[in-house]
């Protein structure tokens, strides 16, 4: 039990870090190759029994970056609900 309420404040705390991060990249970042406190929280979220729905609702409140983030994990999660996402964006046109 107390491994399951460790994992979920775990994931809350990796969501609220995703929501304001600064940065969008995956893999090593500047000169040491570090991975960036986005990747880490973004793998976190990503890992959470209710990741579908905490990228849904970071697609809605979070800022361009954790978007991004939302985005990518959508299309891993559900690749049909992305298209639904992107296609119906104010910034990409259907043709």
């Amino acid at each position: 039990m107390l491994c399951a309420l460790s994992a979920f404040a775990e994931s809350a705390d990796a969501l609220k870090e995703l929501s304001a991060t600064h940065d969008f990249a995956f893999g090593g970042v500047g000169v040491a190759g570090i991975t960036s406190k986005g990747e880490i929280a973004f793998r976190q979220v990503l890992a959470s029994p209710s990741s579908e729905k905490d990228f849904l609702d970071l697609l809605a409140t979070g800022n361009a970056q954790a978007r991004c983030y939302a985005l990518v994990a959508l299309h891993v999660l559900d690749p049909k609900r992305y298209v639904e996402r992107v296609l119906s964006s104010n910034t990409i046109k259907a043709k």
